[in-house]
């Protein structure tokens, strides 16, 4: 199971199979936490992030965002953990805290 096959699973989403995206995604984390490979369960909480996101559930989004970010600090994926981040506070019209996100996603990136 790799990146493809969590992006994958992320594109099912998209086509209304949120349950066997939701399980790969588990998986995913899973087999990523077992292995010890924070970037791959940094993907699994950006999936988590997404689905999310595509709810409305925007507090959702910041648990999974933040928890990734603290999984995968440096990894590339913190920088779109960050952009999911800033997604859902600016659907929550919260500006200051968009900024906070963006700038976190700007550190993570030049780090």
């Amino acid at each position: 199971m790799g990146l493809f096959h969590a992006q994958g699973a992320k594109r099912g989403a998209k086509r209304g199979a949120r349950h066997a995206a939701e399980s790969t995604r588990q998986a995913a984390l899973s087999l990523a936490t077992e292995a010890d490979h924070a970037e791959i369960a940094g993907w699994a909480h950006e999936m988590r992030a997404w689905f999310a996101l595509t709810a409305g559930d925007y507090r959702g989004v910041i648990a999974a965002a933040r928890a990734g970010a603290e999984t995968a600090a440096h990894h590339s994926v913190a920088g779109q953990l960050a952009a999911q981040e800033a997604k859902a506070w600016a659907r929550l019209g919260d500006r200051r805290q968009v900024e906070v996100a963006v700038d976190k996603g700007r550190r993570m990136l030049e780090s």
